[in-house]
């Protein structure tokens, strides 16, 4: 391999997508490679590769690497411009899909919410017919309600009125018997009464005729006595014998009425115990009747207080009759209000379209700029970035530029071409300049 060819090889370690660090070891390796190949060793007063002819294939590489850049900074310049008219297209095309999408988005919305609207307006048209129907129902149910009511009031009117005629015949015909029975107690005490007179005045009298009896008695025995001793003096007896038939006579006459006073004062005796136990039994008689006459009095005020108490009664019944009637209206018409407060609850609210929905704004679309066109730069000089030339030269190599020289200069140029074209801050353009400026040499 020649030193062109060896060269040619190392400078094409640049087109390369390695690291710059492995970039710069292979250079290196190729560098020493070839100075070997040469007989360059730095020493033992071999004289290395001719200045001139390395400044040359530096310059022929630079020019290769600045013509390489140049066309590759064209390419991308046109594949930018390529892909910046694709991305405009895939963006209209994007942009008209997302617009018509959006659009029919929004007819749809609005068909939905339509659809809704008569969905709602449909099942608000019903509820207000069930709400009238719902209140007419209540106004039957109230008018049917307060009808029987008032019909139940009625029949209590009249019961209570048939109530008080049956109070007031029954009034009536207890105060009848009251009445009568005690027209019956003082008849039976006025007939007891005059039996016990009637009774008093028997014994009075029989009591009066066995005096009588008596006292005429007594005359016909005093007369029988009287004619008893008439006859002893007609007889003429003296002496003792007339005087003791005349007191036998006298004696008789004692005794008899001795025993008609004994006999009349005991019959006086049980007449007198025989009218008082009539002027008691008239006394218990009286006494009863005065209490059964009480019983009925106390019967007849009994009935007058049932009575009254009745008619109390029943003017309070009439008053709950009167008030339990206005309660039910007022509960019947309770119940209405709640009745219709309820259907109106359960009546719909009258729908509306609501906020319409906004109309989708246009889609921006992004503003692609096309990259500045590209400028070529100045090309590369000649011997730059190589080291000391042959007037420089030190007591090695023959009066030559060193190995070490040579490989500096081969390598400072070739890496700094290197470290530019892989530096996205630079650019491909920063190689032929900063070669032209010896930046490269510096940056190694």
């Amino acid at each position: 391999m020649d030193s062109f060819e060896m060269y040619g090889e190392l400078m094409n370690q640049y087109d390369s997508l390695l690291p710059p660090g492995e970039i710069r070891k292979k250079i290196l390796d190729t560098a020493l490679m070839g100075l070997e190949s040469k007989g360059g060793g730095g020493g033992g007063g071999s004289s290395g590769p001719d200045w001139d002819d390395v400044a040359d294939l530096q310059h022929e590489q630079a020019m290769n690497s600045y013509n390489y850049d140049w066309d590759n900074t064209q390419r991308q310049y046109n594949h930018m411009l390529l892909q910046n008219k694709t991305q405009k297209q895939d963006q209209l095309v994007q942009h008209t899909y997302q617009t018509a999408q959006q659009e029919q988005q929004w007819m749809y919305a609005n068909a939905q919410k339509e659809q809704k609207y008569n969905a709602d307006m449909a099942a608000f048209n019903k509820s207000e017919k069930m709400y009238g129907w719902q209140v007419d129902m209540n106004h039957i149910s109230a008018n049917m309600a307060r009808d029987e009511q008032l019909a139940q009031t009625k029949e209590r009117y009249q019961a209570l009125a048939f109530e008080t005629q049956t109070a007031a015949l029954q009034y009536g015909a207890k105060k009848t018997d009251l009445s009568l029975q005690g027209m019956g107690a003082d008849l039976d005490i006025s007939s007891k009464r005059t039996a016990g007179q009637g009774k008093k005045q028997g014994l009075t009298i029989d009591q009066q005729t066995k005096r009588g009896l008596a006292a005429a008695q007594s005359v016909e025995d005093t007369v029988k006595g009287m004619q008893a001793a008439g006859q002893v003096e007609a007889k003429g007896q003296a002496g003792g014998s007339a005087a003791k038939q005349y007191q036998s006579m006298v004696a008789q006459s004692s005794r008899l009425q001795a025993a008609k006073a004994y006999e009349l004062n005991r019959s006086d005796i049980a007449t007198r115990l025989a009218l008082n136990g009539v002027d008691q039994t008239m006394a218990e008689q009286e006494a009863a009747s005065n209490l059964s006459n009480a019983k009925i009095g106390a019967a007849v005020k009994t009935t007058d207080l049932e009575y009254a108490l009745g008619i109390k009664q029943r003017d309070a019944t009439k008053l709950s009759i009167g008030s339990a009637h206005d309660r039910a209206n007022k509960k019947i018409a309770h119940d209405q209000y709640a009745a219709n407060v309820k259907a109106d609850f359960d009546r719909m609210s009258q729908p509306s379209m609501g906020l319409p929905i906004p109309k989708p704004l246009e889609i921006p679309m992004a503003t692609i700029l096309d990259p500045i066109v590209p400028v070529r730069g100045e090309p590369p000089v000649w011997g730059a970035g190589m080291g000391a030339g042959p007037s420089s030269a030190g007591s090695t190599g023959g009066g030559g530029p060193t190995a070490g020289g040579i490989l500096s200069g081969a390598i400072g140029g070739a890496g700094a071409g290197a470290m530019m074209a892989a530096s996205p801050m630079f650019g491909p353009l920063a190689i032929p300049i900063m070669a032209g400026l010896g930046i490269a040499s510096a940056l190694m």
